[in-house]
């Protein structure tokens, strides 16, 4: 009897040991394979260890889940496309380093995650430190942003993409932040010469990046200027009055945002579709030229990833950012003909209409005020839009005004 048992013991003993040997082995090879796939990283991580004086007071058991942790959003970065030495200078060497057990992971883990946000403090270090001088350079950096804004296929226009979209943005990216004008600078250095509209991906997603902008620009306006039961319109205005005179323009053209769809009668003359079945004049509002802000007759933003008010006018005649300084050839090669080749599918098919499409009058038939289609009681599209601008003038001067009264 004694016998058994202790062949029993014996037996549950080396299952034991051959688990313990099992287990071990397994956590080596685990090791292994994380050790090699992290390897390009470590000269990162040893200059973390090397300079910072808090990870350098830790216990070997605390430096350990950190030293993995670092390692991990060291590579997470490289997959985005920042340079290791932008990772080592504008990362590495402005973590905040704390032992695990006072939530030194967690804190790792929050500088990481606003890597991710664009115009956020960590983000603007990398931003600021990546090289971007020639046009391969200037290329890689906007390639990083579309990795960043998460676009790495064509829009959809679907709401829970839209709304993904708009969190990959710092909520202090306002429309006249220095962020743009930078942006606008590279794009004109990555696509010298009419060369965005070359057919590839790249070019493809950094057009359609102009509409995720836009819808960032006028989200961010309706949440800091909006109040309860105001219009688009209204809480333009508001923002408008914190601003120079000289950083908006009301006065550019807004012929390209007042498409009409074309049809014929029973009798084959011409008759107007007008989108969502309204016939009303939107107007365009720049600020600094870049940011671009279309607002229809009855005062809502028109952009087309509308996630509060989605309209067909807001499709059709959209607003999207400019990549050119001002309304020249620039602005026809990197903003204008890029939207004829590389729009995406949903905004196609709605300007498409099925064979009753919303076109832009051209210059004549914007001036002309017996047009069957872009005329209205009498008047032409360019006199609409001048009444249209004046009522929004009006309400500007209002909330001017009423600034300028409670000034000190």
């Amino acid at each position: 009897m004694k016998t058994t048992i202790t062949i029993i013991r014996n037996i549950i003993s080396l299952c034991l040991i051959s688990f313990l040997i099992f287990f071990c082995w397994k956590h080596e090879v685990r090791n292994t394979h994380f050790e090699e796939a992290y390897k390009p990283y470590r000269p990162l991580f040893e200059r973390l260890a090397e300079k910072n004086s808090d990870y350098q007071s830790l216990s070997i058991l605390d430096k350990i889940p950190l030293r993995r942790e670092i390692l991990k959003e060291s590579k997470s970065l490289s997959d985005l496309g920042w340079s290791q030495e932008t990772i080592a200078t504008a990362y590495i060497d402005h973590l905040q380093i704390k032992s695990p057990e006072n939530g030194g992971l967690d804190l790792l883990k929050k500088d990481l995650k606003e890597t991710r946000i664009v115009a956020s403090p960590a983000f603007n270090k990398l931003w600021m430190a990546e090289k971007g001088t020639s046009t391969a350079q200037a290329k890689h950096k906007l390639h990083i942003l579309l990795n960043t804004v998460g676009l790495q296929s064509d829009l959809s226009g679907q709401k829970k993409e839209n709304l993904q979209f708009l969190k990959s943005f710092d909520d202090s990216l306002s429309p006249d932040s220095s962020f743009w004008q930078d942006l606008a600078s590279l794009v004109q250095l990555a696509f010298p010469d009419d060369s965005l509209v070359e057919d590839k991906t790249f070019n493809r997603h950094m057009h359609q990046l102009r509409y995720i902008i836009s819808a960032q620009q006028a989200t961010w306006v309706r949440q800091h200027f909006a109040k309860e039961g105001e219009s688009d319109a209204q809480a333009l205005a508001f923002y408008l009055t914190r601003l120079s005179d000289d950083s908006y323009s009301l006065t550019e053209s807004a012929r390209y945002h007042n498409k009409v769809g074309i049809s014929r009668d029973a009798n084959g003359d011409l008759v107007p579709i007008y989108a969502d079945n309204k016939a009303q004049t939107n107007i365009k509002i720049l600020v600094n030229f870049h940011s671009e802000f279309i607002l229809s007759e009855s005062g809502h933003f028109l952009f087309s990833l509308d996630t509060e008010n989605p309209t067909t006018n807001s499709i059709v005649n959209s607003a999207s950012f400019n990549y050119a300084n001002q309304n020249d050839e620039l602005h026809r090669q990197l903003d204008v003909n890029t939207a004829k080749i590389f729009d995406p599918d949903f905004l196609v098919q709605t300007l498409s209409n099925g064979d009753k499409p919303f076109v832009a009058p051209d210059i004549k038939q914007q001036k002309d005020k017996k047009n069957p289609i872009y005329s209205r009681d009498g008047k032409s599209t360019k006199q609409l839009i001048k009444a249209a601008r004046k009522k929004f003038k009006k309400l500007l001067n209002k909330y001017q005004k009423a600034l300028a009264d409670t000034s000190p």
